[in-house]
């Protein structure tokens, strides 16, 4: 875990250091806001390729914010060929779903592969999910996760599905004042929420992406 303080600490110091122009006095919910930003970005830039090889190092830097749920039920849908899943509460991001499918009387898993929800996967062959490939494609429309077979095999539950769950809003309230202050969104924050995440290199990338919020 890292320390809220210590975020706030290296974000004064390396702020003026990056840029001469972009040092002055930030407030503590400024500062909050535009680590939460930098942190909101590290994530994303760090969330491993699910079927390629993992970057050891964003897989361990992102590790308190994996969640591995298995075995969960699919509702299929009164569309054909389509199944979908509501996602926890606390999802933020997809690492991996695998899926128990079936044809002829003959189960095997298969991974999902996420496709864009624009994308013509449904009607273009090359495209569409396969048993034979041993994919099926999955969108993630609002709070749900979507699967979509094509019509020759069906499904039966989502074996593994791995996310990212969403980070509590960083936040130094007590070094605001003894009543703390409100969020922008309304929330009001006292005490202190560190970092979940426990790595030096995180650390410095999310004060750096934090700065870089300041040229946008």
């Amino acid at each position: 875990m890292i320390d809220i303080r210590t975020l706030h600490y290296a974000f004064v110091n390396k702020v003026g250091a990056v840029d001469s122009n972009l040092s002055r006095e930030f407030i503590v919910p400024e500062i909050d806001w535009l680590l939460n930003k930098g942190l909101r970005a590290f994530i994303l830039e760090n969330i491993p390729s699910p079927y390629g090889v993992d970057d050891v190092r964003s897989v361990e830097a992102l590790q308190p914010l994996i969640v591995r749920v298995e075995d969960a039920q699919l509702v299929e849908s009164s569309q054909p060929n389509r199944y979908t899943y509501t996602l926890p509460s606390d999802y933020f991001a997809l690492f991996k779903a695998q899926f128990t499918a079936r044809k002829c009387n003959k189960p095997k898993v298969i991974r999902g592969w996420l496709v864009s929800q624009d994308d013509a996967h449904t009607d273009d062959p090359f495209a569409e999910s396969s048993y034979e490939w041993e994919e099926v494609n999955i969108e993630i429309e609002s709070n749900k996760l979507v699967a979509y077979t094509d019509s020759s095999f069906t499904l039966t539950n989502m074996k593994e599905l791995v996310y990212i769950k969403d980070h509590p809003y960083m936040h130094y309230a007590e070094g605001f004042g003894p009543n703390g202050y409100v969020s922008t969104d309304g929330t009001p924050l006292a005490g202190k929420q560190d970092c979940l995440l426990d790595s030096t290199w995180a650390l410095d990338r999310i004060v750096m992406l934090a700065i870089n919020e300041l040229s946008k």
